[in-house]
């Protein structure tokens, strides 16, 4: 019996020799992790983002910029609407808004002039960091442009809320006035 394993003792060798050749190969073919090559190449960037700037209804803020009803007003005699209206402002940057009146109210060939038509701004959720003097009635005449706020920072649906008021001149015609509009300009 000793015979047989005799015979196949060199047939093990072989395989045994076989493999741990094939095991060196392998190893030697193998790249270590310090040997292999690299190199680098950067590119440079750059974008120019413009500033936005909207109105209308966005995040918390629901937009009312309706017309602005008096009533019925009494020469001489100041009036304020009922309503508090309020403008949204969005911006991708810190921002202010201005406002001046463009087309007067008129009733046939008689107007009631912008120097007696104010605008009265009302804070109720946030305070501008520079504020304007258009917090009471009868100061901020819409004749000329009117700055309601600067450096407010930047968002989504800022409030601003707002109310105007009156006084028709004491010879004012009667009639029934229409027609009126104001702008407000949002700036960045």
């Amino acid at each position: 019996m000793q015979i047989g394993r005799e015979a196949g003792r060199p047939l093990r060798l072989l395989l045994v020799g076989t493999l741990l050749a094939a095991a060196l190969m392998l190893w030697l073919s193998a790249s270590g992790a310090g040997h292999a090559a690299t190199a680098d190449q950067t590119q440079g960037m750059t974008a120019t983002v413009v500033p936005t700037i909207s109105w209308g209804t966005a995040g918390s803020c629901t937009q009312n910029m309706g017309t602005a009803d008096f009533g019925t007003v009494t020469p001489g005699v100041l009036k304020t609407t009922a309503a508090i209206f309020t403008g949204c402002v969005t911006s991708s940057s810190p921002y202010g808004v201005s406002v001046v009146g463009t087309t007067p109210m008129t009733s046939g060939s008689n107007t009631i002039p912008f120097a007696n038509v104010d605008i009265y701004q009302q804070f109720t959720s946030w305070a501008p960091s520079t504020g304007s003097r258009c917090t009471t009635v009868s100061a901020c005449p819409l004749n000329v442009s009117q700055s309601l706020f600067t450096g407010a920072p930047a968002a989504s649906g800022r409030a601003v809320s707002y109310n105007f008021g009156t006084t028709p001149p004491t010879t004012q015609a009667a009639g029934t006035y229409a027609g009126g509009v104001v702008t407000f300009t949002a700036s960045n």
